[in-house]
């Protein structure tokens, strides 16, 4: 996981240095202001709300399954009935031999009474909670919610006065401030960073068990390696972006790249403290496992990705569509 850390950080910070180090003439700066825009309007409506809203329905679809699989008590109860008819049959096997044919009618009877009540207690050991998809998870909440808090704070943090004080201390030029742009691509990069954090601790979220440890071994590495290639492919446009974006507004390059650094460290530092917060969270040898616990997290990464994702929607909105 350092590795890949380590060649994302690098990958998006020298993507995000290119147009720095090139000497641009006023028309082709606009030009690549513009390309960038587009990559950053493509990003947010392209990646990141699709990556948001399959996180969020990943996980109702695993907490519909989990409810529909069944318990092990219905399954003890399942097998505890079978062995009582099993017993019961034999027994009427020799009650048949012991007892005239008179009786055997009144044998029959009472073991099929018997039969039916276990078949009543089997049933009973599989009733499941209600399933309704509102019951388990309401993912259409969370997703108008958190794109409506993204795009919320994005407008407060942009039309927020100065701070009233001593004039020392008096608010930054809008030079120096932080940008709408960075923030959005931030948010964004260290949600990503929380999936490739996911994808990296397989064998934590899963508990730690035998059969999860087997299965973590040949899934994990894959799963990381698909979800670090989707990253890099998608993070590097986004840094050119940025870039190209600052540039545009007559930033200075030393400030551009300050904030493409950054964007850059998000990703990499969430994916390291994800990694972490699950290593420690799962089980010691033979605890309990949650089977749950991954749908945590991903849960939230979902919900980061709208939260992003509305940033971005104020963004294209007000300054780049504006401009």
């Amino acid at each position: 996981l350092a590795l890949l850390c380590l060649a994302m950080l690098s990958g998006s910070f020298l993507a995000g240095n290119a147009p720095l180090i090139m000497r641009l003439s006023p028309r082709k700066l606009r030009l690549i202001s513009t390309f960038g825009a587009g990559l950053l309007i493509g990003t947010a409506l392209i990646v990141i709300l699709p990556e948001g809203v399959d996180a969020l329905y990943g996980v109702q679809r695993a907490l519909l399954a989990h409810r529909a699989a069944p318990s092990p008590s219905a399954a003890n109860a399942a097998s505890a009935a079978a062995a009582g008819a099993a017993h019961r049959h034999r027994r009427q096997a020799l009650d048949k031999r012991e007892h005239p044919a008179a009786d055997a009618a009144e044998v029959d009877d009472d073991v099929h009474d018997d039969d039916d009540d276990d078949a009543d207690d089997a049933h009973a050991g599989h009733d499941h909670p209600h399933t309704d998809h509102d019951a388990v998870f309401n993912v259409k909440r969370y997703i108008g919610t958190t794109l409506i808090l993204g795009f919320v704070m994005m407008f407060l943090i942009d039309t927020s006065p100065p701070r009233h004080g001593v004039r020392a201390f008096a608010a930054k030029p809008a030079a120096a401030a932080t940008p709408a742009t960075t923030i959005g691509l931030v948010i964004h990069s260290a949600a990503d960073g929380i999936a490739l954090g996911a994808a990296s601790s397989v064998h934590a979220a899963a508990g730690g068990t035998a059969s999860a440890s087997a299965a973590s071994a040949a899934a994990g590495p894959s799963l990381q390696m698909v979800v670090f290639v989707a990253l890099l492919l998608h993070k590097a446009p986004a840094a050119l972006g940025l870039a190209s974006v600052l540039l545009g507004e007559g930033r200075a390059r030393a400030q551009v790249r300050r904030h493409v650094l950054y964007f850059s460290l998000a990703a990499p530092v969430a994916a390291l403290a994800t990694y972490g917060v699950l290593w420690l969270s799962a089980p010691a040898a033979g605890g309990v496992p949650d089977p749950l616990r991954h749908l945590t997290v991903q849960r939230w990464t979902g919900v980061a990705l709208l939260f992003s994702a509305g940033t971005f929607l104020y963004v294209a909105a007000v300054h780049i569509l504006g401009e």
